[in-house]
């Protein structure tokens, strides 16, 4: 007989090994496979959004840095 992987004796009451009862009869727990269940599709990111994405945030940037730019060389040109 086996409890928690280890051999017991057949009549014994406690493991010999954690001293933690021993199960007498049959399995508290059935014996049937394991079902698991299907999994989970991932949600595909469509490359249009990606790319759009993208378009998005470099547009943003050409404009920061064009205000940037125009605005650091309009405060230079009335230091002069």
């Amino acid at each position: 007989m086996q409890q928690l992987g280890k051999e017991v004796q057949e009549h014994a009451k406690f493991c010999a090994y954690c001293g933690s009862p021993v199960q007498t009869g049959p399995s508290p727990f059935p014996s049937t496979p394991e079902i698991s269940a299907p999994p989970i599709p991932k949600k595909a990111v469509s490359p249009f959004l990606i790319g759009g994405i993208s378009a998005a945030v470099l547009t943003v940037a050409v404009v920061a840095g064009s205000v940037f730019y125009f605005t650091s060389r309009d405060d230079a040109d009335t230091e002069e």
